[in-house]
C-alpha cells in the first residue's frame, strides 16, 4: 500500500500521497501502514530467524550493519524532527543532512540489508527488498514538494548535496574530519 501510494504520487500529477504536508488522511495512512509494517517485520524476523544459510561471520557483520544504521537513523531524526513526519516546517541542512538528504532512507537501508544479514530470515528478503525499492522512490515526491516549499534554497542545496550517498559524501566527511584534528 505504501508502495503504491508513493508510486502513484511520482507519476501523477493529480495525485499526492506523500508528504501530506498536513495532518490529513494521508498522514495517519502512512504512518499507520508503516508502524504495522515495521512491527509486521520485527515479528517475522524473529518468527523466520535461521530459514537462510547465512555464514555466522556475515550474521555479525550484518549486526554490526544493523545497529550503526539504527543509531544513524535515529540521531538522524532527532535534529529535525517533525520535519521528518512530511509536515511544514523549516529546511535542515545541518548534521548527517549535510552529507545525505535523505539520511533516514539512507540509514533505513542500512537497517533492512543487516536485519536480512543478522536474522537469516527466508521471507524477510522479498519484503525487505521492496521496501529498499520503496525508499529508493521515497525522496522523489518529497524533493517536489520541498522544492515547492524552499524553492532556491532547496535547489541549492540538492545541487551541493546527494540524494543518497555518492563520492561528494566521502569527500565531504573526509574534509570535516580533518578540519576537527
Amino acid at each position: 500500500m505504501l508502495l503504491v501510494g508513493i508510486v502513484g504520487t511520482v507519476v501523477s500529477d493529480s495525485f499526492s500521497f506523500w508528504p501530506p504536508g498536513d495532518r490529513d488522511w494521508r498522514f495517519w495512512t502512512y504512518w499507520t501502514a508503516s508502524t504495522i509494517f515495521t512491527g509486521s517485520v520485527l515479528v517475522l524476523a524473529v518468527l523466520n530467524s535461521g530459514t537462510l544459510a547465512i555464514p555466522l561471520w556475515i550474521r555479525y557483520a550484518g549486526g554490526a550493519v544493523l545497529a550503526f544504521s539504527v543509531v544513524f537513523t535515529a540521531v538522524s531524526a532527532y535534529y529535525i524532527r517533525t520535519a521528518t513526519l512530511g509536515l511544514e516546517g523549516q529546511l535542515y541542512t545541518g548534521g548527517a543532512y549535510r552529507y545525505t538528504r535523505n539520511p533516514q532512507y539512507v540509514g533505513f537501508i542500512g537497517v533492512a540489508v543487516g536485519l536480512i544479514a543478522t536474522a537469516a530470515a527466508e521471507l524477510l528478503v522479498p519484503l525487505l527488498t521492496l521496501c529498499i525499492a520503496w525508499l529508493w522512490i521515497h525522496p522523489r515526491p518529497e524533493e517536489t514538494w520541498l522544492a515547492e516549499q524552499y524553492g532556491g534554497e532547496y535547489e541549492e542545496y540538492c545541487e551541493n548535496v546527494p540524494r543518497f550517498v555518492d563520492s561528494r559524501t566521502f569527500r565531504r566527511l573526509l574534509e570535516d574530519v580533518q578540519d576537527r584534528s
